[in-house]
């Protein structure tokens, strides 16, 4: 079972979340060995913070992704949420001064008051549609009115930032579910070494994490992916 921040399947509340969920899943896309497993052949896609820019008002963010099929993506006018990349927010101070979320220069449409921000994946600028490819493409979070994380007293808090794709069938993708955190005054190693590993030539793209919860030993589990540029085959 993974953790659906911000949404929840089928109507039934997931543990932990607010109860004004963000949006409705219809279920979990199914695994290899179970009927109708991997509709969408999705490697992974992930959700990693950047920076933010100088004048505190604009959030850079990464979405790395890997896909196999472009097939079985498109939105189904009949379910609502599907064929979607949904991001969520959980902090009211923040989303609700949020002016506008783009990918790749592509608009994306606000809900809940901005807690979700919303659009197709075939038009959402994600470059799905390159199968094989690991790509790279860059999400902007821009505030309202000249705010700043500064100015809404948040420099010292990490602020989460969800992400989740949905299929044609209104079914969140495992793969795609991924956790991250806008801090500002935080430590920045671990951007660092993701920053270190890329330039060096050992992937391709950055780097993203993913919160998992195993119901069989009651914990949390993060998962870590990426394209590696490395050909293990040869390697020593």
């Amino acid at each position: 079972m993974s953790l659906l921040a911000g949404g929840v399947i089928g109507g039934a509340q997931a543990a932990g979340l607010d109860a004004d969920a963000a949006y409705e899943v219809t279920g979990v896309e199914p695994a290899d060995s179970e009927p109708g497993g991997r509709h969408t052949r999705l490697r992974y896609a992930r959700l990693s913070y950047k920076e933010v820019a100088e004048d505190g008002g604009v959030v850079k963010l990464a979405l790395s992704k890997w896909t196999i099929l472009t097939t079985n993506y498109n939105a189904n006018k009949n379910i609502p949420y599907s064929g979607q990349i949904l991001f969520t927010f959980n902090n009211p101070t923040f989303y609700t001064q949020i002016e506008s979320v783009t990918v790749n220069g592509v608009v994306y449409t606000s809900e809940k008051d901005g807690r979700l921000w919303r659009h197709d994946i075939d038009t959402g600028g994600a470059q799905y549609d390159l199968p094989g490819s690991a790509t790279e493409s860059e999400v902007v979070v821009t505030l309202k009115d000249g705010q700043t994380i500064e100015s809404l007293g948040l420099s010292d808090l990490p602020i989460a930032m969800d992400m989740v794709w949905t299929n044609n069938r209104g079914q969140s993708i495992p793969e795609s579910q991924s956790n991250t955190t806008i801090q500002v005054q935080a430590s920045l190693n671990s951007d660092d070494a993701d920053q270190v590993i890329k330039r060096n030539g050992w992937v391709k793209v950055k780097p993203g994490s993913q919160l998992v919860y195993d119901a069989k030993t009651r914990s949390i589990k993060t998962i870590h992916s990426w394209k590696s540029n490395q050909n293990y085959l040869e390697s020593d």
